[in-house]
């Protein structure tokens, strides 16, 4: 390998919506030469991370557990960036909470107990992972850690509808810079839950021309845009069943896309599984709306009476490739033809907005995202 390729590992790496990002990131600038390692114990994201990603030169995935990492091992990678998604079970409202000592955070523990002792540590971090992980131990392990590590850090709770993407999926992110000479420490700042907007080549690490927003606007806010064409798909495999219609539409959330404003709820590993606070429903019908028919629907007991009046919204699930295209995933992602719909909804559940990440590694990593040359 070159060794000016700016090198990046992908931890906990799922089916590679970091390397999308990257991708997209140095690719539409035809900016530096890069190469990125991948790493998961997924067999099924490992499966799908290969189909997607392993057709060039630039990347390898291995397939290993993290635990089995040495420090000797970064010191040889020489990182420039290291992006992970550690499992996020422990840390959110639906997983048990157990942070720290739920077992699926050994590997992060793992992480943290070595990075002292990486003689080579890498240039740029990036983290993401649910909202909840800000207010966990493992948090403020991974705080202490980097700064012991003279890393200077920004903190972010963000989600995809502050972008123009109509999806709410609130989520922790973490940049940070290793300073190899003399480090400074910094005090806290509060984890912002605005966009940064760095000015020219200001890095988002200078108190200095960063401007924050609220919301900027990257895409066309129009659920109508991230939908497929009924004729693509079997429609019957969507439709929710009039036991699940009768049981669940007082609490499902259901959106029109005629509704220009209309946004979606974060899709879970569970939607389509569990109906209950997993992901939104859509209404196809263009005949009657949701207030008209909840209305009729407070006016009778009769359980086959709001089955009929619920028909009349044709609601039906989101298909994987519609979660897909609302995770910003590039249209060319592909999954096996012998993956079930259950197998992508979790697939995808466990992804990270590819869009999202874009962004934020485009202001992490400053003037290197748009070099048209190699690092020297």
């Amino acid at each position: 390998m070159d060794r000016s390729c700016f090198k990046v590992l992908e931890l906990y790496s799922g089916i590679g919506g970091f390397n999308f990002a990257i991708k997209e990131l140095f690719e539409e600038e035809k900016s530096i030469e890069y190469y990125i390692t991948a790493i998961d114990i997924n067999t099924s994201a490992n499966i799908v991370y290969r189909l997607n990603h392993n057709s060039n030169n630039e990347c390898k995935l291995l397939e290993h557990n993290i635990e089995s990492l040495t420090s000797d091992d970064f010191d040889r990678m020489n990182l420039d960036l290291l992006t992970m998604s550690p499992p996020c079970q422990p840390f959110s409202r639906l997983g048990n909470q157990l942070d720290l000592k739920d077992s699926r955070s050994s590997s992060f523990k793992h992480l943290m107990q070595l990075f002292p002792s990486i003689r080579n540590k890498p240039r740029f971090i990036m983290l993401e992972n649910v909202k909840g992980f800000e207010i966990s131990n493992a948090h403020q392990l991974f705080i202490s850690t980097l700064r012991d590590c003279k890393y200077r850090m920004r903190e972010f709770l963000l989600s995809p509808d502050q972008f123009g993407i109509p999806n709410s999926r609130l989520r922790y992110y973490l940049l940070a810079k290793h300073e190899s000479g003399e480090f400074q420490d910094e005090e806290n700042e509060e984890i912002s839950t605005l966009v940064p907007l760095p000015h020219g080549n200001s890095s988002i690490f200078s108190h200095e021309n960063v401007e924050y927003k609220k919301n900027i606007r990257l895409k066309e806010f129009s659920l109508k845009n991230y939908l497929e064409k009924d004729e693509n798909f079997d429609i019957r495999k969507f439709q929710l069943t009039d036991e699940q219609l009768l049981r669940y539409h007082m609490i499902i959330d259901i959106v029109d896309p005629e509704n220009s404003m209309a946004k979606t709820n974060c899709f879970t590993k569970s939607y389509g599984h569990r109906l209950e606070g997993c992901g939104s429903i859509l209404k196809t019908s263009e005949q009657f709306s949701i207030d008209e028919i909840f209305s009729a629907i407070q006016k009778t007991s009769d359980s086959a009476t709001i089955i009929k009046l619920l028909h009349k919204l044709k609601l039906r699930l989101f298909t994987p490739k519609e979660i897909a295209n609302l995770m910003c995933f590039p249209c060319c992602l592909e999954f096996p033809e012998d993956f079930t719909t259950k197998q992508r909804y979790r697939l995808l559940g466990n992804s990270v907005n590819v869009l999202v990440c874009n962004y934020l590694l485009k202001i992490l990593l400053g003037p290197l995202a748009t070099m048209k040359r190699k690092i020297e």
